[in-house]
């Protein structure tokens, strides 16, 4: 399954892409391969990555190969220059030192590459590096009707997932702050500093599974979250995870 995907998870996306007709993925785990083909007939597709042997493993595909002869996919590979990626894909200064962005506008255009892929999109996937800020770039590109799938959500997000519900944050406040998740166990784990308040500024929790997380835009924007959205972009952008 894509981006390792638990079955549960799996049929949380199936499901949330089944009546969709446009779809777009941050990352390059296999969902442009795989969940496109649940698209409605005459659907497209977007996708982009920033790790090269990764866009080529994902365009040699066959299923990708038909989908871009016939023009119902839109891939980029958009790699980050003068950058040293480590532990996967991820910058290296950051990870040697959180505090250190100064390699993260290096991935400005892999995180705006929704921009120059036809838009709005009813469903758009985000698994790869800078999430929060990926989400939040998503915005002008879907409707209200649309959907947001987060992988691996406990790390960005306070969920609780035995209630299917968002988690109190502890504190609203913009820009980083820490986040929990709640296991099985029913312990508390801390999973680091995220950007909790600001995603559910912009979007509603609708559904959990496992490791995957449906997200509905909360559109049309008011004036307020107008205001604050290029300030949360730009501080979204500085985080890598």
């Amino acid at each position: 399954l894509p981006h390792g995907l638990r079955p549960l998870a799996a049929d949380l996306v199936a499901r949330t892409i089944a009546n969709a007709s446009s779809f777009f993925e941050w990352g390059g785990g296999g969902g442009a391969e795989v969940f496109a083909r649940l698209l409605k007939r005459g659907g497209h597709v977007g996708a982009v990555d920033h790790v090269r042997p990764r866009c080529e493993a994902a365009a040699a595909s066959p299923f990708s190969r038909c989908l871009q002869a016939a023009g119902a996919l839109h891939r980029r590979c958009v790699e980050a220059k003068n950058v040293n990626l480590v532990k996967g894909d991820y910058p290296a200064r950051w990870v040697k030192n959180a505090s250190d962005t100064s390699e993260a506008s290096a991935f400005s255009d892999y995180v705006a590459a929704v921009r120059d892929a036809p838009a709005p999109y009813d469903v758009v996937y985000v698994a790869g590096r800078f999430r929060v800020a990926c989400l939040l770039e998503a915005l002008p590109y879907v409707k209200n009707t649309s959907v947001a799938l987060l992988y691996q959500a406990a790390r960005y997000l306070s969920i609780d997932k035995r209630m299917n519900r968002a988690a109190p944050a502890r504190k609203y406040i913009r820009g980083p702050k820490s986040a929990y998740y709640f296991p099985r166990s029913g312990n508390k784990i801390r999973v680091g500093m995220r950007m909790n308040a600001v995603v559910f500024r912009y979007y509603a929790l609708a559904e959990i599974k496992e490791n995957i997380v449906v997200l509905r835009p909360r559109l049309p924007l008011s004036d307020f979250q107008k205001a604050s959205w290029p300030v949360d972009v730009a501080q979204a952008r500085l985080d890598p995870s």
